[in-house]
């Protein structure tokens, strides 16, 4: 019964109380035990969706696939230019030349919510077509700006100069930056003083890009094609959009009973767990450690010898622990309607995958070698990236581009949820025939408003009325449970 509506369900209710008997239906809240996968997001017709995301990488084994971006690295401190804390800001935007029914679905981070808080759903390999359309060119950028300090983030056209030939062209933005949470500046010189250090003056290369819980203004300059390119266009500036920026998630605290594993999982220790929601595995173990110590980061590693080996934390799920359950804790906030878990089970990379090969030339001593521009070579998988140590990375352990199953819920934004094993039921059942090679998860507080937008002109100049378009504004954390 997934993305049914509750007028649905009433109508069935109320046909069956006519004529017969009827059994309850198999609709139920999170934690009675029953299986709650039948609730989806209702499908709300959508003329695009551009998405504005804080991400927090808050665990070992995992890599920038898991939003949206095309690396499969592990984030940590082998990442020269990554520091910790492990948080990037990432913009999707696709605006059709119409208003498409399952639009709502296209997630980057994470997945759509259910209707109502305190249930969940199970979506089964939930990615593919959501239709036919034409993509639409609104100028050579979106841009969020902040109506109450100096901060923003612009999402970019691609292609940003349309092709030669423009046949198979279609339209997309998308920006990313690591995380800045003040005004980056540097000394620039004076043009009056140009040889004088003493009269240089900062300027901002660099504002803070994500305006937690703040108004912001959604923009775009509107753009224009041509009958030969096959997009969409609005040729209208969209006019001051007023938008309101979810309040950052903050500390959170994870309990349970069971294993503790590291990244690698050995189990370092069993009973009773307290463990903050962040990357860093160093913080000791505290029985009575409270919510509000993990609002708090610990120091990590400075010593270039500690810094290159600390290590990510691991999470144990529901279906590992003493009674079948994790408790969240987090602290309830004013801007951000939506707190949403997600739980993404993965199959295992596919070693002929292009994204894990690389075009060789085998050498008479048996050993591979990159293929030259002049050469033709075999794709082969990458065993010395991906497998450097004779093991596959961690974030590898299940491909971050897959979504096999994932097991959504919509929580109370009260402070607590407990997870229980029961909401697992139908995607653990559907692992036993299906491999899993690792699962993830995306715990969330959302900002989501559907504005209005000039219309769209086709190529042939046909008008469009594409409103509304939705904005979604995500602080996501996302962590990774052990699975063997």
């Amino acid at each position: 019964m997934h993305s049914a509506s509750l007028a649905a369900i009433f109508a069935v209710l109320a046909l069956g109380a006519c004529n017969r008997d009827v059994t309850d239906a198999d609709v139920k809240m999170v934690g009675v035990g029953y299986d709650p996968d039948e609730i989806g997001p209702a499908p709300t017709p959508l003329g695009g969706i551009v998405e504005y995301d804080h991400v927090d990488f808050a665990a070992a084994g995992l890599s920038l696939g898991l939003m949206g971006l095309s690396g499969t690295d592990p984030v940590g401190p082998q990442m020269a230019d990554f520091a910790p804390p492990y948080q990037g800001i990432f913009g999707f935007s696709y605006v059709f030349d119409q208003k498409l029914r399952s639009a709502a679905s296209l997630v980057s981070i994470g997945a759509a919510p259910p209707q109502f808080e305190e249930t969940c759903y199970t979506a089964f390999d939930p990615q593919g077509p959501i239709g036919s359309f034409t993509t639409v060119d609104v100028g050579d950028k979106m841009r969020f700006d902040s109506v109450e300090s100096d901060a923003g983030f612009a999402l970019n056209r691609l292609p940003a100069d349309y092709p030669p030939d423009p046949r198979d062209m279609f339209i997309y933005y998308i920006g990313f930056q690591y995380y800045t949470p003040a005004p980056l500046a540097h000394l620039t010189p004076d043009p009056e003083h140009p040889e004088d250090p003493l009269a240089m003056t900062p300027q901002t290369y660099r504002r803070a890009n994500f305006p937690f819980g703040e108004e912001v203004s959604f923009t775009f300059p509107g753009g224009f094609a041509r009958m030969d390119q096959p997009v969409a266009s609005i040729p209208r500036p969209s006019g001051d959009i007023r938008f309101q920026m979810p309040d950052e998630i903050g500390g959170v605290l994870l309990e349970w009973d069971g294993p503790r594993y590291d990244a690698d999982g050995t189990v370092l220790s069993t009973g009773a767990q307290k463990r903050c929601f962040e990357f860093y595995e160093g913080r000791q173990d505290d029985a009575d450690l409270a919510r509000e110590a993990c609002d708090e980061l610990p120091e990590t590693p400075t010593e270039i010898g500690e810094y290159n080996s600390f290590r990510g934390q691991m999470y144990t799920a529901p279906w590992d622990t003493s009674d079948g359950t994790v408790k969240l804790v987090w602290d309830p906030k004013e801007h951000g309607d939506l707190v949403t878990l997600t739980v993404r089970f993965m199959k295992p990379i596919d070693k002929e995958d292009a994204q894990f090969t690389y075009e060789a030339v085998q050498m008479p001593n048996g050993e591979y070698r990159d293929a030259q521009p002049c050469e033709d070579g075999e794709f082969i998988y990458d065993e010395d990236r991906y497998e450097p140590d004779g093991q596959l990375l961690n974030s590898l352990a299940g491909d971050p581009f897959d979504q096999t199953i994932n097991v959504v819920c919509l929580l109370e934004d009260d402070g607590e949820f407990e997870l229980n094993q029961d909401v697992f039921a139908s995607a653990l059942a559907h692992s036993e025939n299906r491999e899993i090679g690792g699962v993830v998860f995306f715990l969330s507080r959302a900002s989501v408003d559907d504005v209005a937008v000039p219309p769209a002109k086709d190529r042939w100049d046909q008008r469009h009325d594409i409103t509304p378009v939705r904005l979604l504004a995500q602080s996501v954390r996302i962590g990774r449970f052990w699975w063997e």
